[in-house]
């Protein structure tokens, strides 16, 4: 198209078109990405000589161990005061049931 409007008048300038933003859009977006790998690649190099020389395993060696199992503990008493948990598990069965039939 710009060449057709060349063609009718040499004089004439050619607005810029969006493929030329979203272009320099990519472009930065790229560079970006380049820029955030690269600081990953210089973040694992880093670690991978730690790891080689055993800096990273100090702390760890140092630490003196300890269990860090967690024991649940069970549930005392019921959901509600005064109201067994049996009969709570009875009582949300037969709401279920009188919604199902409710709902035929």
């Amino acid at each position: 198209m710009a060449q057709a409007i060349g063609a009718l008048n040499p004089n004439a300038v050619s607005a810029p078109s969006g493929d030329a933003w979203w272009g320099g859009f990519v472009d930065k977006a790229g560079d970006l990405f380049s820029s955030a790998a690269g600081a990953y690649l210089e973040y694992e190099r880093i670690q991978a000589g730690q790891d080689a020389t055993g800096a990273s395993q100090q702390p760890v060696a140092s630490q003196p161990e300890h269990s860090s199992q967690i024991n649940p503990q069970p549930m005392r008493g019921s959901l509600v005061p005064g109201v067994s948990n049996q009969m709570l598990m009875i009582g949300a069965l037969g709401v279920c049931a009188v919604v199902l039939l409710l709902k035929k």
